[in-house]
């Protein structure tokens, strides 16, 4: 806690215990802007992050969770979509995430506006990761500048196969070894991206 009583927008957690989290943490994350968590009790993090709307959250960073063997996904689309303040979401060293968002309900026509201010998302060394959100409407990333995807090896596409996607200000796409590429469909990019590693596979067997 500050010296004028508030609590300082940054938190970082290494939640080695499973038990649920303590009722002065929960109130610090709700307060939080920044959030970094790692350990094999972070899926308690995840869990109020799903239960309670975080809005304050800028910057949300998720790693390590090589314990969590049921974390197949990290966030409800509900949960994303009350989200408004992220600005950067970081994912890395979750071996059983299999998507980042999962669909829960249904959801009308239309372009859906998912993170409105998010400029940087991560995702490294996710073995699993098949895809970031699966879903019947076009997609629209408004503020989206740089995306890093490292070691994702499953990652066949980034949303639904030829579904529209929108990302009007996307400067790059972090290939491996640090090289950047501009990239005007991030989705079409990611489906060429895993085609071109399976054919590549092919060719040398």
């Amino acid at each position: 806690m500050l010296p004028n009583g508030r609590y300082d927008k940054n938190i970082a957690l290494e939640v080695t215990d499973t038990a649920p989290l303590g009722d002065w943490i929960c109130h610090i994350l709700k307060e939080s802007e920044l959030v970094l968590s790692s350990g094999k009790g972070s899926n308690n993090v995840l869990t109020e992050l799903q239960l309670n709307e975080f809005q304050n959250v800028k910057h949300l960073n998720i790693f390590k969770l090589s314990d969590c063997e049921k974390l197949r996904n990290l966030m409800s689309l509900s949960v994303a979509r009350g989200l408004l303040n992220l600005g950067l979401l970081a994912i890395s060293d979750c071996q059983s995430m299999e998507e980042v968002i999962i669909k829960e309900e249904q959801i009308g026509e239309g372009i859906m506006t998912l993170f409105p201010r998010l400029q940087k998302l991560s995702l490294r060394n996710l073995p699993k990761l098949g895809h970031f959100f699966l879903t019947n409407n076009a997609l629209e990333f408004p503020f989206l500048r740089s995306v890093d995807i490292y070691d994702c090896p499953e990652m066949k596409m980034f949303i639904q196969h030829e579904i529209s996607m929108s990302t009007p200000i996307l400067e790059s796409v972090n290939f491996p070894f640090n090289y950047e590429v501009k990239v005007d469909d991030l989705n079409k990019w990611t489906q060429q991206r895993f085609n071109y590693k399976e054919q590549n596979a092919s060719n040398a067997t």
